[in-house]
Parts: structure tokens; C-alpha cells; sequence
């Protein structure tokens, strides 16, 4: 998508084409993560969370001077408890950064 963004004249479907590409490269390091720790039980979830907000904050935000502030106790889910919490902190910011301004 990266790729056919910058072969597009049209500026408003390259911006498009940006945008999800930053998309699918942050559930891509959502996945990593989240691969890394498939051969323990546990995932640490705030490394975790922390990291995947960082992502969608620099996904989403691009030249915005924001702030995104994250507070998560340390605690130790299983994988698959993880995989839904970052399945749904990912939609919740996603969808604060998008409709905030």
C-alpha cells in the first residue's frame, strides 16, 4: 500500500493508501508482539499495551502534536486473554484518535 501510495497522483487516495498502510503496520507490530510471547503463558500487559498505544499514537496522529498518556498496573494475562485486550484497546484508541478533533 506503501508502495502504491507514492505512485498516485491523486492526493487525496495517496493519503488514503498512507493511512492504511500505517494501519495494517501497527496490527503488523501488534502481531509480533503478541507472537513473542506465544511461548510463554503470560503476556505482560503493561510493555504491552504501552507499546501497542505508542504504535497506534504515531499511526494515527502523523504531524499532530499530540499526547497520548497510557496508565496500566503491572499484571500478567494469558496469551489469548491478551490478544482480545489489544484487540480492544487497539479499537477504543483508534477510534478516540479518529474522532477527537
Amino acid at each position: 500500500l506503501h508502495l502504491q501510495a507514492l505512485s498516485v497522483s491523486d492526493p487525496l487516495a495517496r493519503r488514503e493508501l498512507m493511512i492504511a498502510s500505517e494501519r495494517i503496520h501497527v496490527l503488523g507490530r501488534v502481531h509480533q508482539r503478541l507472537t513473542r510471547f506465544a511461548e510463554t503463558r503470560d503476556v505482560e500487559v503493561q510493555d504491552f499495551l504501552s507499546d501497542l498505544c505508542e504504535d497506534l499514537r504515531v499511526a494515527m496522529v502523523g504531524a499532530r502534536p499530540i499526547t497520548l498518556q497510557v496508565e496500566v498496573e503491572k499484571a500478567k494475562l494469558p496469551f489469548a486473554s491478551a490478544s482480545s485486550l489489544g484487540l480492544n484497546v487497539n479499537e477504543l484508541v483508534q477510534n478516540a484518535l479518529k474522532y477527537a478533533f
